[in-house]
């Protein structure tokens, strides 16, 4: 049996069983699964208006997508962007990298805070941060103070200026 001569590049890009129609069709099917799944997994927060004319595989070619919380436009591979928690958006993935921190040195802070000045004080106000000011409310005399909680925490602070002048 002869086959006819091909160029192995043309074998890649175009079938010789498929018609570009056939081709196209599937595409648009897989591009339409693929954005199905897309927004069942991140729901609306993404605008996809563009990648029906990029998609062109699962793992092709980058399509744009733009993050509708931060109006931010970036390039991701279809499967990464269904894998990744964010979806590809860095400024998301920075913004929970934050938080998690965030939460971590609060929890961190609390539990320190507790330990050492459980008794006698409390925390009235939220942990934004170990730079910025907090709210505490000393038992003892009263009073609400603002202490920056690194300084309380590394310089042995008291927290009230009452107490400290007391003891």
């Amino acid at each position: 049996m002869n086959f006819p001569e091909q160029n192995k590049s043309e074998t890649h890009t175009k079938s010789a069983f498929y018609s570009d129609a056939a081709i196209e069709k599937k595409r648009l099917s897989n591009h339409k699964r693929w954005l199905e799944k897309s927004k069942e997994i991140h729901s609306n927060r993404f605008s996809y208006s563009n990648t029906e004319q990029e998609y062109t595989t699962q793992k092709g070619k980058k399509v744009s997508i733009i993050c509708l919380q931060h109006n931010f436009s970036f390039k991701v591979f279809p499967d990464k962007h269904i894998q990744n928690e964010h979806g590809g958006c860095e400024i998301c993935s920075e913004a929970a990298k934050s938080e998690t921190r965030l939460s971590n040195e609060r929890r961190k802070f609390i539990s320190w805070f507790n330990d050492v000045h459980g008794e006698t004080k409390k925390i009235v106000s939220e942990f934004k941060g170990m730079k910025k000011p907090l709210k505490i409310y000393c038992n003892m005399h009263d009073q609400n103070t603002t202490i920056i909680p690194t300084a309380l925490k590394w310089q042995q602070g008291i927290g009230c200026e009452k107490a400290y002048y007391h003891d």
